[in-house]
């Protein structure tokens, strides 16, 4: 099977190269492996080791390597302590977070048929993400607010992966699967199609949660550009190359959401060293480069490109925070221009 590697230079600095990655991506998994290993060939009987094989009548069909996380019995899937990547900063733990995830994932056909997971629905013990994509309520046990939310935000994406293995996630849903600063809100969902027969809308039902607690669902609209989209795989998902998810946020999104994703993007792009700035702005001005590369890529009449220019033109790798970002972008809007970011000071 052909393997599908669009990433970009402009990449650099977003992931270590793997088997399913090319060279610009570097640095992203910090050191972790992106997928787990193929099983061991020939019969065997099943482990409580999470079992991790390939879609191969997707594959055939499609010509696009998509990989599918599937678990065996509640006993044999490993427990999830769900991390607030969105409150604490959890990029390390984001990777576990999501592999967890979409290993609980039950789906009809594969855990059983759809009688038997309609009934485990009815008895409360799964909640329906998508037609036919079950995930185990007791995920849910005990949880925050905030981690309910993200479990539920990373299953209904595993749903959609699974449902449509080649649509290709964008914006701020895939910087969030990045570890870039964002939330995680189903309706800044950015799918493209890659097809003129893919599905217009994609349904996500609401779900409630064993306390009670209503997560709202919603419906958003796909978008089929006339050019296939650059894609990457990265933790199970097909997603833009991280240069098109920086694109695609900052020209979705308002400033003060998309300016910090692009200061931080920057920051990932170059690998920005506060003790070797001389380096890191040199490499900065490179991945910026490559930045403005993927933006002209996009067709004339797109959207919001005249903001991305903007945003692009003046983050700042420097910006170790969002908040940081937020008070360059005010002053830029002030006027004031000419800052600096991380300068050093000479003690005796």
């Amino acid at each position: 099977m052909r393997r599908t590697n669009h990433a970009r230079k402009g990449d650099t600095g977003f992931m270590r190269r793997t088997n399913h990655t090319r060279k610009g991506d570097a640095g992203f998994t910090n050191g972790r492996q992106t997928q787990p290993a193929a099983p061991p060939a020939g019969p065997q009987l099943p482990s409580p080791q999470l079992i991790h094989r390939r879609d191969a009548e997707r594959q055939l069909s499609t010509g696009a390597q998509f990989q599918l996380f599937i678990s065996l019995s509640e006993s044999d899937h490993p427990s999830i302590r769900p991390i607030s990547a969105a409150t604490h900063g959890g990029v390390q733990l984001l990777p576990e977070l999501v592999t967890s995830v979409r290993s609980s994932i039950r789906v009809v056909g594969i855990h059983g048929t759809k009688v038997q997971l309609h009934r485990l629905r009815k008895n409360g013990d799964v909640l329906r993400i998508m037609p036919g994509i079950y995930l185990p309520s007791r995920i849910l046990t005990n949880t925050s607010s905030t981690e309910r939310q993200e479990i539920t935000f990373i299953a209904r994406l595993a749903a959609l992966s699974i449902r449509y293995p080649t649509y290709v996630l964008s914006g701020p849903s895939a910087a969030f699967l990045l570890g870039l600063p964002t939330e995680c809100r189903l309706k800044d969902l950015f799918v493209y199609t890659g097809s003129p027969n893919g599905a217009r809308r994609i349904v996500f039902p609401h779900v409630v949660a064993p306390d009670g607690t209503k997560i709202p669902g919603t419906t958003i609209s796909t978008c089929r550009p006339s050019h296939p989209v650059p894609a990457i795989e990265y933790l199970g998902f097909r997603i833009a190359t991280p240069a098109r998810v920086i694109i695609d946020c900052a020209r979705l999104l308002n400033e003060q959401h998309g300016f910090p994703i692009a200061c931080a993007g920057l920051a990932r792009a170059c690998q920005f060293d506060r003790f070797h700035q001389d380096e890191s702005r040199t490499r900065q001005e490179e991945a910026r480069g490559e930045f403005h590369e993927t933006l002209a890529d996009t067709p004339l009449n797109t959207i919001g490109r005249e903001r991305a220019r903007w945003m692009i033109d003046r983050a700042d790798a420097g910006c170790e925070s969002p908040g940081e970002s937020l008070v360059l972008l005010a002053l830029l809007r002030a006027g004031i221009n000419g800052m600096t970011t991380q300068e050093e000071v000479q003690v005796a």
